[in-house]
């Protein structure tokens, strides 16, 4: 009877095994399909990037549509004076602390 019961503890653990490896298997694909989709988005956006700087009408329609900081046409919010002006004041702030 001990026998028997030893083996069947043998058959359910090595199918908690199996469980656990196919388990661990969809997690492995499941992280690999989004690594791939990652890189798929970077290599999309470098491509996208290279065209608009080839192409210097987009570039310019982009700088018409205004800066998102302050809402002048004519840079982007990461050379609006504004922001730098906000950005060095947030910083020199941490400094402050006693």
């Amino acid at each position: 009877m001990e026998e028997l019961l030893r083996e069947a503890q043998k058959v359910y653990v090595k199918r908690e095994d199996e469980k656990q490896k196919q388990k661990a298997k969809m997690m492995v694909a499941a992280v690999e399909e989004i690594t791939k989709r990652r890189q798929e988005y970077r290599d999309d956006r470098k491509k996208e990037e290279k065209y608009e700087k080839q192409n210097p009408v987009i570039r310019e329609r982009k700088q018409q549509a205004g800066c998102y900081y302050c809402g002048k046409a004519g840079h982007f919010k990461r050379d609006c004076p504004d922001f730098q002006t906000e950005k060095e004041t947030v910083s020199l702030m941490g400094f402050e602390e006693e």
